[in-house]
């Protein structure tokens, strides 16, 4: 632990010349359209994410929880907690650990996530990071993993009740859960995940919010993004019962 955030330390006051997780430019565009390829089991070079243009402080959860954070409360009952895994890490010590299950819980929507909200003068180009996931057990056919970006009170994107998302569709699904007027949904992954290995993702947010809203949103006031585990339209009577661990790591929000 004390070699890794050594390692961060150094990283951030150095601007880390050689990070890991490339591409970037044109080729991050072109190796955006796909989820990545698994990653050995855990890296010891500095990932993308300790790079100080990193919007996400924390970003590979070696400094606990703070400030990632989770809806999880009696007001909303369909929200799970996260906690921090040391069982598994893409890099250093530590990630997010979300351990899905349906057991005990007969509602038919359950998510499980780790949230953290920034206010930036423009929307970041790059949204990239590493999850991995074992013990996959569907007990809905909407049961996955996505990243949501939510863009707020954009000045150029008009729709419903103050913002527009954009949910990444890590591994589960291949068409959308549900209908939504300001969610659009980008499919990365095949519908059963690779299991026991770190796989990373990379996405242009510019090239994608063009796609499908038309606009690159402009002076919003902040940006949400979500990393879950979840199933929708499960039937506790008569579907099997669901579960998988999930973990993320090194996740990145920049340019």
């Amino acid at each position: 632990m004390r070699f890794a955030l050594l390692a961060a330390a150094l990283c951030w006051s150095a601007g880390c010349a050689a990070l890991q997780d490339a591409p970037t430019g044109p080729a991050a565009t072109d190796a955006a359209t796909r989820v990545g390829a698994p990653s050995p089991a855990r890296t010891q070079n500095p990932p993308l994410a300790l790079s100080p243009q990193n919007l996400l402080q924390n970003p590979s959860f070696e400094a606990g929880r703070d400030p990632w954070w989770s809806f999880a409360g009696p007001d909303r009952p369909n929200w799970a907690d996260f906690s921090i895994g040391t069982d598994q890490a893409h890099w250093g010590e530590s990630s997010a650990r979300l351990d899905l299950t349906s057991e005990g819980y007969d509602d038919d929507t359950r998510i499980y996530g780790a949230i953290q909200e920034v206010a930036p003068a423009t929307l970041p180009r790059r949204l990239a990071g590493w999850y991995r996931v074992e013990n996959w057990e569907r007990g809905a056919s909407s049961q996955y993993l996505q990243v949501v970006v939510v863009v707020w009170n954009a000045a150029n994107v008009r729709r419903g009740r103050g913002n527009v998302q954009l949910s990444y569709v890590l591994a589960g699904l291949s068409k959308p859960p549900f209908g939504s007027f300001n969610r659009s949904f980008e499919f990365l992954g095949a519908e059963n995940p690779t299991e026991g290995e770190w796989v990373r993702f990379e996405r242009d947010l510019h090239a994608d919010f063009l796609k499908h809203y038309g606009v690159v949103p402009e002076n919003f006031s902040s940006l949400r993004v979500l990393f879950e585990v979840r199933f929708d339209g499960r039937a506790s009577a008569k579907d099997a019962e669901a579960n998988a661990q999930v973990w993320y790591d090194d996740l990145y929000l920049g340019d």
